[in-house]
């Protein structure tokens, strides 16, 4: 299984894939305070952690740089994968 993250300027979609389907989707606003949106990041992956163990790897596509940072640190911290 494979984590995609897609951050944009007013939004990070989550979705969950499996071999070739997406079989879970989740997303949060990125317009908050960095504390927030790291919790709210956080929160989600945990999700994704608990229903899904099998997780091999994440992929992260970015346009802004420093959502980027607090998105690989959260990837980090709640699905040990690097």
């Amino acid at each position: 299984m494979v984590v995609a993250i897609d951050i944009g300027n007013t939004s990070i979609s989550f979705g969950v894939l499996q071999r070739e389907r997406v079989i879970r989707t989740f997303s949060t606003e990125v317009q908050v305070p960095k504390r927030i949106l790291r919790a709210q990041c956080g929160k989600i992956l945990q999700k994704i952690g608990k229903r899904f163990p099998n997780i091999e790897c994440v992929v992260i596509c970015s346009v802004v740089p420093g959502v980027l940072a607090v998105c690989r640190r959260a990837v980090s911290d709640r699905l040990r994968v690097r």
